[in-house]
């Protein structure tokens, strides 16, 4: 496995959260929290293999690194599911069978993290409605009294179980939340650091974040959605940086955000105050004018 190289805000070393779930069950949380940005891929997933991952992240600890992976998601620091599989050939749409092996994911990582874009693109399944979400409990923790604010909202659940425990599967109210999660998550973050509370989410901007990841690629939207939060265009601000505005701009968004280069109402009128004075200057010279 070969680690990415990541950046680790200052921030992070005032974690709160973090540091109770470290002396709650004495293992390195955060050394090991840090040390998963490296394993993962440019969209927060890896495979979830503890005693791989403990190579490259605690090669000299002695300790079950799959207790460290345990407790975090247990705290909601982490999602565990399985992806669906089929075989090479298999026609049949209707009957899915499981991967055996299962797939981690920070749901914040967009907005720890700003990957090169250079870097290869994930090779892994992204979490969505046909994925099996694995519970994963951790002693003297549980899901069901979690604090920390990823774990909650951030993909819609639904208990289903017979009342010994509680088994976190997808909620079927909404097919197009899977496909939406990272985006959402990278605009909420920066949506939040932008106004300092967190934006309305309803039926109607489900819907609008899934034409806009359908418009701009699952792999960028996440990215083009944090940048948006940036842009100071009068009538973004002036809209306070709604989901409809996206999505309407989706195109213009993505062009801004891969060349560097945003286009205000401001810049518009320069650029055309010069095309006009270029083409004065060019009438002038063939002596048009």
């Amino acid at each position: 496995m070969a680690m990415r190289i990541r950046t680790v805000k200052p921030e992070l070393y005032r974690h709160r959260d973090l540091y109770e779930l470290e002396q709650e069950t004495q293992l390195p949380i955060r050394f090991a929290w840090t040390g998963l940005f490296g394993v993962c891929d440019r969209e927060g997933r890896f495979r979830w293999e503890p005693e791989v991952i403990k190579l490259d992240v605690l090669p000299f600890d002695n300790l079950n690194f799959g207790w460290v992976l345990d407790a975090l998601a247990a705290k909601g620091f982490l999602i565990k599911y399985r992806p669906k599989y089929v075989e090479p050939g298999n026609t049949c749409t209707h009957v899915q069978a499981r991967a055996e092996k299962c797939i981690g994911w920070i749901p914040t990582f967009l907005k720890h993290q700003r990957p090169n874009l250079r870097e290869a693109k994930s090779n892994l399944p992204l979490l969505d409605d046909t994925c099996e979400v694995i519970p994963v409990e951790f002693p003297a923790i549980s899901q069901r009294t979690c604090t920390h604010m990823h774990a909650r909202g951030e993909v819609e659940m639904e208990g289903k179980g017979n009342g010994s425990g509680r088994e976190l599967l997808p909620a079927r109210s909404d097919k197009k939340a899977g496909k939406t999660i990272v985006t959402w998550e990278a605009y909420r973050g920066a949506y939040e650091k932008r106004y300092g509370v967190a934006p309305v989410r309803n039926k109607t901007i489900n819907s609008q974040l899934a034409h806009f990841t359908d418009r701009i690629g699952e792999v960028e939207a996440p990215l083009v959605a944090e940048f948006y939060l940036s842009h100071n265009d009068a009538f973004y601000v002036k809209s306070m940086h709604s989901v409809g505005l996206m999505l309407r701009d989706a195109e213009k968004l993505r062009s801004e955000w891969a060349t560097g280069r945003k286009m205000t109402a401001s810049a518009a009128r320069s650029a055309e105050s010069l095309d006009h004075y270029q083409d004065q200057m060019r009438r002038i010279s063939e002596g048009s004018l």
